[in-house]
Formats: structure tokens, C-alpha cells, sequence
């Protein structure tokens, strides 16, 4: 009884320099919230003082959050496309719409005529790629092909803006080895989330996203 005593007593001294400035400053919607959690952070910890159990209350704060989570949800992360599902960090689904049907990435890439290359090797102490909670980040990718760099220079300068696109063409192609590489198959991703891209170029140069659609 002396916790619940102790508990009621932080309440009403927070609530007495607390509520007072609320209704001066017409803080409705404030002076509401407080009541609420004050009411129900009363009884939660009463219920775990007395070992009292609350199913009933603590299914009630779920239904009054979760509406406000869902909805921030779907305004912070749209609705994917048919055929993503992503669930606690684990992809799940990786087919994609095209041409009206599933196809998946391994297949899309066929279709097109693009073989990936090998995974390339770390030039230096770093590691190809790192997996975090379902998301695979990779390490920065140079247009290196059958271990040799084929394209060196400043796009503007010594490099032409096709040079600049086929050598984003490139970086994204060993990318993406690399993620078939620690995903198993490209089939086991559901989508890329971020393409961050650098581009050496002359002063007086300026079509640098021009050369990132090369990747993009």
C-alpha cells in the first residue's frame, strides 16, 4: 500500500503545478492525454503491486494506439505494389509486375539480356556487403569489370556522358552481384530501397543525373 500511496502522491503533485498551467494556456488536448495516462499508469501499476491481472485494460491501450500507429504506417509507408509482403524485417514475395504478370528479378534479367558479374572482391579491409534486419547495405561499387577498371577520369573532362552512364551501368551490375551474392538470389529481395550515387565530373559539368540513369 505504501507504492500506491507513494505513486498517488507524484500524481497529484505533478497534476497541482501541472494542470493549473494547462488551463491557463488552454492546453485542452493536453490536459486531456494527462488525465488519461495518468488514470491508466495508476491502475497499470496498482494491478502490478497487488499482482492483479489486467487483460481486458491492457487489450483496451492496444486498440486506442493501434489505430494511430496504422495510420501513420500507411502515411509514412505507402501500400507496395501486388506481390511484396514484408514482415518484421524478413522479405517474403519477390515477384514483380510485368507485362500484366509475376516475374521475377532473375527471370527479369534474362529476359533483357543482362548477366550479372561475379561478386567482386574488397580492394582493401572493408566487407562486400552487411545484412541488418532484412536490409542488405553494400559497400561503394567502382566500375571494375573482370577485376580490371574500365572507365577512369572526370565525366566532362576525360570521360563523355555515355562513358559516365555505361560506367554507372557498371557500378549498379556489380551492386547487385554483390546482393545476389548475400541473398542467394535476387529472387529473395523484394525491392531496393536507396541507390546513392557519386559522380566525378569536370567544374563546368552538370548533368550528373544524367549519368546516374545509367544505374537508375
Amino acid at each position: 500500500m505504501l507504492y500506491i500511496l507513494l505513486l498517488a502522491l507524484f500524481y497529484a503533485t505533478v497534476a497541482y503545478f501541472e494542470v493549473p498551467r494547462m488551463v491557463k494556456n488552454g492546453m485542452r488536448r493536453e490536459l486531456y492525454a494527462f488525465a488519461v495516462i495518468s488514470l491508466l499508469g495508476f491502475i497499470l501499476a496498482t494491478g502490478q503491486i497487488l499482482n492483479f491481472k489486467l487483460p481486458n485494460l491492457t487489450r483496451g491501450i492496444e486498440i486506442l494506439v493501434r489505430p494511430v500507429s496504422k495510420a501513420v504506417e500507411r502515411k509514412l509507408f505507402p501500400p507496395q505494389a501486388p506481390g511484396w509482403r514484408q514482415s518484421y524485417g524478413r522479405i517474403e514475395g519477390s515477384k514483380a509486375h510485368f507485362g500484366g504478370g509475376l516475374m521475377g528479378f532473375e527471370e527479369r534479367l534474362k529476359e533483357r539480356g543482362i548477366v550479372l558479374p561475379e561478386s567482386p572482391q574488397p580492394v582493401a579491409a572493408y566487407v562486400p556487403y552487411v545484412v541488418v534486419d532484412g536490409l542488405v547495405f553494400t559497400a561503394g561499387q567502382l566500375p571494375v569489370a573482370a577485376g580490371k577498371m574500365r572507365y577512369t577520369g572526370r565525366v566532362g573532362a576525360e570521360l563523355s556522358l555515355d562513358e559516365g552512364r555505361a560506367a554507372a551501368r557498371l557500378c549498379v551490375l556489380n551492386a547487385l552481384a554483390v546482393v545476389r551474392a548475400a541473398a542467394g538470389s535476387l529472387d529473395n529481395v523484394a525491392r531496393v530501397v536507396k541507390l546513392t550515387g557519386y559522380v566525378a565530373s569536370a567544374p563546368d559539368f552538370f548533368e550528373q543525373p544524367q549519368v546516374l540513369n545509367g544505374a537508375s
